[in-house]
């Protein structure tokens, strides 16, 4: 995907993202506003890696992108990001501890163990007009973690989110749910597009996007549910100590963002902004 065609692609997907009847009615002064959650199902995809990948990619799109990374193990986003050891390790080492940090004008970070630590955070404007995602990054099942569950995970957004964004004020901790979901997992299966469409209670599919390390050899179990590959060569990406900028990732993006957008251009309500 050549950069003067990222642009030109993205040139049309703003001007959706703000010219659509939701984005309309905002407040003077605020940017639209979405959420992508990334849950990895299995143990086959890097939670921080595919999530700094993600932020990235959008921050190179020239959207406002903060990511929220949640849930124990290492590596995290901070890894990727070129923290310090004594940095990026502290939330291991004190479950009690938030990092945060920014990456360039357009990107900030956070990463929790306890998703209820996460206080109430709104970064200051950088461009009114600018979209602004919040992507989470998790593992599903959450049960690396007893207190983890995903309301939690969904009042994170909350927290962060601009509280005059959307219709009406919002308390800070009001649960945010998300307008697209990427699912890395293992090997795709009906079952776990079953599993998935009930545990999440998604009533858009096509805002679902199934990454897999290994493809299904038929049909995905469910006709609006997409299936992408997992690149192999990602694999030996996990070592290196800084975003991933690989071409799945600017597709990953890209794909969301078309997704939410045509959803805005139809009127669609589930696009809060």
């Amino acid at each position: 995907m050549s950069g003067e065609h990222t642009a030109q692609q993205f040139d049309g997907i703003s001007h959706l993202f703000l010219s659509s009847r939701e984005s309309r009615d905002v407040l003077s002064g605020a940017s639209a506003e979405v959420t992508l959650w990334l849950a990895v199902h299995g143990r086959a995809c890097n939670r921080a890696l595919v999530a700094a990948g993600v932020a990235g990619a959008l921050s190179r799109l020239g959207v406002r992108c903060t990511l929220v990374e949640i849930g124990g193990g290492l590596p995290n986003v901070g890894y990727y990001f070129a923290l310090e050891p004594r940095d990026y390790l502290a939330p291991t080492l004190d479950e009690s501890r938030v990092v945060t940090g920014s990456v360039d004008s357009r990107s900030r970070f956070v990463y929790t163990i306890d998703p209820d630590r996460v206080e109430p955070h709104h970064a200051g404007e950088t461009a009114a007009d600018m979209p602004h995602v919040i992507v989470t990054a998790f593992h599903h099942p959450l049960d690396e973690r007893a207190s983890i569950s995903l309301s939690g995970v969904a009042a994170v957004a909350g927290r962060i989110s601009r509280p005059e964004a959307g219709s009406g004020k919002r308390r800070p901790d009001e649960e945010r749910q998300p307008d697209g979901i990427v699912v890395f997992t293992d090997s795709y299966t009906g079952a776990c597009a079953r599993e998935i469409d009930d545990f999440f209670r998604v009533p858009y599919p096509e805002a679902v996007l199934f990454v897999a390390e290994r493809r299904p050899s038929g049909g995905t179990g469910g006709s609006e549910m997409e299936t992408i590959a997992y690149p192999c060569e990602l694999l030996r990406a996990w070592g290196r100590r800084s975003p991933p900028a690989h071409p799945f990732f600017a597709d990953i993006a890209m794909r969301y963002l078309q997704v939410i957008s045509q959803r805005r251009k139809k009127g669609a309500k589930r696009a809060a902004v």
